[in-house]
């Protein structure tokens, strides 16, 4: 594969992702990370990236948007049941939180024909699904909505998840390790996921199987914090096994 080719394909793998470290595009390539820093550098020459220290993002904003599409039309039939089964969860009701994420948002779906239902959501889109439904109570965070992801993010957001409880929180991640514990690209993301988690008594993760062994950039939180992770069944035996010896419910669906 030629070094364009390379490039190209960092590209399209940071827009799959939005932000990658240089150890995952290493392996996720087959180079070593010295040439990953390399084309990265080029790319930064040329205004596509940027880059940090031991890792890398999209210049554009736009890309960040393109990125959140893009990622809602992966892996759909294993988030689809890995919502189907997060939603069996949750009995009339019900008090749920919901992070922003493209598993979250289609959670959602499949809690329309629950009644007496409170939603507490950090993510626009999901709001704007739930705010038309009936028999359903809606709180929305204030906060920066954070580019790309629908979510909003902030003191604002933060602040006002310390100030309620839920029965369920529903969280998706970039990243679960035993080692790191729960991650995510952004570090404000990572502050109102981790106060959604404090806030409910029983916190879900939804992660589909490419998320397992991931590390994101932002720590939310240990796997201990965790009641349960559903994902799907080509989940690696051997992590969830070290998540259960943590303390963690895996759920293959």
């Amino acid at each position: 594969m030629s070094a364009s080719d390379r490039r190209q394909e960092i590209l399209q793998l940071l827009y799959q992702h939005q932000r990658m470290r240089v150890a995952e595009l290493s392996e996720m390539l087959g180079v070593s990370e010295v040439t990953v820093r390399r084309y990265l550098a080029q790319l930064a020459e040329e205004g596509k990236v940027r880059r940090y220290h031991g890792w890398a993002a999209l210049a554009s904003e736009a890309a960040a948007e393109r990125s959140f599409r893009e990622r809602a039309q992966q892996a759909t039939e294993e988030k689809e049941r890995i919502a189907r089964q997060a939603a069996s969860m949750v009995p009339d009701g019900a008090t749920v939180m919901l992070s922003g994420g493209t598993t979250t948002a289609r959670i959602v779906h499949h809690l329309r024909d629950r009644t007496g239902l409170t939603i507490i959501t950090s993510a626009l889109n999901i709001a704007a699904e739930v705010v038309e439904w009936e028999s359903c109570r809606l709180i929305v965070c204030g906060g920066l909505v954070r580019d790309g992801s629908y979510q909003m993010i902030g003191p604002a957001a933060v602040a006002t998840i310390q100030r309620l409880t839920a029965d369920f929180a529903f969280i998706g991640v970039d990243g679960i390790t035993t080692r790191h514990g729960l991650t995510t690209s952004d570090i404000f993301e990572a502050e109102v996921d981790a106060a959604m988690i404090r806030a409910a008594r029983h916190a879900v993760v939804v992660a589909d199987s490419r998320k397992l062994g991931r590390t994101g950039v932002a720590v939310i939180g240990p796997v201990s914090e965790v009641g349960t992770l559903i994902t799907d069944h080509k989940a690696s035996p051997h992590i969830c096994r070290d998540l259960e010896d943590h303390g963690v419910e895996v759920v293959r669906v």
